[in-house]
């Protein structure tokens, strides 16, 4: 059953490692993968374990909804944590 609402919507995203802290597994973050509506710029809030255990370079299809800091930094996407993800593509 699908719970979203109209504010939410899916996006796949990848892990990938910041220039500069390829060496440093804990800075695994998310971005948008290639070709999504929103530019790769866009900061990106969802669970943990999604980067923790899968590899760097893994492709993850999740829902999303955006949101505004109100600190002046602006919009960013979060996923909520009762949302299940979706493994797209690992490296091999």
């Amino acid at each position: 059953m699908d719970n979203r609402n109209e504010n939410q919507f899916y996006i796949n995203v990848e892990s990938y490692l910041p220039e500069g802290m390829e060496n440093i597994r804990q800075n695994v973050q998310l971005r948008h993968a290639r070709g999504e509506a929103y530019s790769q710029g866009i900061r990106i809030s969802c669970k943990r374990g999604m980067s923790e255990n899968h590899p760097v370079g893994t492709t993850f299809r999740i829902t999303v909804q955006t949101q505004d800091d109100q600190n002046g930094l602006g919009e960013y996407l979060i996923s909520p944590e009762s949302f299940p993800y979706e493994v797209v593509d690992q490296p091999k």
